[in-house]
């Protein structure tokens, strides 16, 4: 191979190896950009239901495991909710509700080596993927102070 073609597919592979790493994340792409999102350590989307109960789950590949960008926030597809951080009982739990742009309601979305950190913008506290398991099998979805050494805090996002 002549030298400026063996130089040329170097460079061509050398950007489609940033291409692939430069993921996007929430945040950083239109509004109404539709998001899956799975935990990093357990290996679970992010989902809810019509109650407002977010949890983790095995993919379903349904529209409950969808997550629509919206004003700052994140929107579920099947419910039309978005998930917030509330304090209940002195506690901080992470549910959905009615979307109104509240600060409670906005996530910013930090990359880190091992994956994406969703920061609430009010409270200061990152989503969780916990420890304890329902009587179906989902995992709670649980605040935790914000720390990329913690794998659980750790998730993966991809537009689809």
């Amino acid at each position: 191979m002549r030298s400026w073609k063996r130089g040329t597919a170097r460079v061509a592979m050398v950007v489609g190896l940033v291409t692939v790493g430069a993921a996007t994340v929430p945040g950083t792409a239109h509004a109404d950009t539709t998001w899956e999102i799975w935990n990093n350590y357990h290996g679970l989307f992010l989902d809810s239901d019509p109650n407002g109960n977010v949890y983790a789950i095995p993919r379903q590949n349904n529209r409950n495991q969808k997550w629509i960008e919206h004003a700052g926030g994140l929107r579920n597809a099947a419910t039309g909710l978005c998930l917030a951080e509330f304090l209940v009982n002195k506690r901080l739990t992470i549910r959905t509700e009615g979307c109104s742009g509240k600060r409670n309601q906005q996530w910013e979305h930090l990359k880190r080596p091992g994956g994406v950190l969703i920061k609430n913008r009010l409270i200061g506290s990152c989503l969780a993927s916990g420890d304890e398991r329902d009587s179906a099998g989902a995992r709670t979805v649980v605040p935790r102070r914000c720390d990329a050494g913690d794998k659980k805090q750790l998730w993966s996002v991809r537009a689809v």
